[in-house]
């Protein structure tokens, strides 16, 4: 819907503001000396929006701009913060001084064939699909950002562009024969945690970050259970523990290091 007020400026002359408002879309607004030039360009404007040809303030704000707002919205509350920042770096270097507008589903795609084709600037590594998509995956949080907190574009333009194909990777699983050997390997380790960090991990079917990050206080050998609070989607779980393993972490419990309550402190960490 179009509105026009009519203004008097402190210098005495009147003005006419027309402001554009339709639902899904930032208002858009402008200043005119006549009023037939603001009727005229609310009337082109609200078509515009309606036709999915107008692109409003993002032709005023670049992806860099983006990017920095986003980061300081909500990268400080990221567990991923660090490898969130680098992959939006790249889009910073492929694209930073890109206008909004200009950042089209064509744009974008053309990019990420480009990142698939190029190494890494860590480790000098070829990018593999999965870390392309993880690099669009960022974009796309920081164009959601830009749609739904900033009104800076009307949509997301990643939701028009693929994902490459992820290679599934190698499934390995040690034989019945082959089991055995491995957990009589590990037990017989000079590494003193290995044992019941593998045979932990084996049981619950937790991550090694999750394992590895494991406090007393998350742990009720009553309850044979270990909460873990800090997963990867933030959401609380348990994870049952059996008699066997109870009986390892009440051994292991008894030798427990005074000044760090983590069931595997670095200083005696899997190597």
């Amino acid at each position: 819907m179009a509105t026009i007020e009519k203004r008097l400026g402190d210098d005495g002359l009147l003005s006419y503001r027309a402001k554009v408002r339709l639902k899904g879309h930032a208002t858009e607004s402008a200043t005119f000396e006549k009023i037939t030039d603001a009727r005229n360009w609310a009337k082109r404007i609200e078509a515009d929006i309606k036709a999915g040809r107008h692109f409003g303030v993002s032709k005023r704000h670049t992806l860099a701009e983006l990017l920095d707002s986003y980061e300081a919205a909500a990268l400080s509350s990221l567990k991923s913060a660090k490898t969130m920042k680098r992959r939006l770096g790249v889009w910073r270097t492929l694209h930073g001084e890109t206008l909004l507008s200009n950042l089209t589903p064509d744009v974008i795609a053309k990019a990420r064939d480009k990142l698939l084709q190029t190494p890494k600037r860590w480790g000098g590594k070829a990018r593999t699909a999965a870390d392309v998509n993880r690099t669009l995956a960022a974009l796309s949080s920081a164009c959601t950002h830009a749609v739904k907190e900033l009104g800076w574009l009307e949509r997301n333009p990643l939701e028009k562009v693929t994902k490459g194909p992820e290679s599934k990777g190698r499934v390995r699983f040690l034989s019945d024969d082959e089991l055995p050997r491995f957990l009589k390997a590990c037990r017989e380790s000079a590494n003193e945690s290995l044992y019941l960090a593998v045979v932990l991990s084996l049981t619950t079917g937790g991550r090694q970050s999750e394992i590895m990050g494991l406090r007393w206080s998350q742990i009720s050998l009553k309850a044979r259970t270990a909460m873990l609070g800090d997963t990867k989607n933030g959401d609380a779980r348990a994870l049952p523990l059996s008699k066997d393993i109870c009986e390892l972490l009440e051994e292991r419990r008894k030798v427990r290091s005074l000044i760090d309550d983590r069931v595997f402190p670095p200083n005696q960490g899997i190597k």
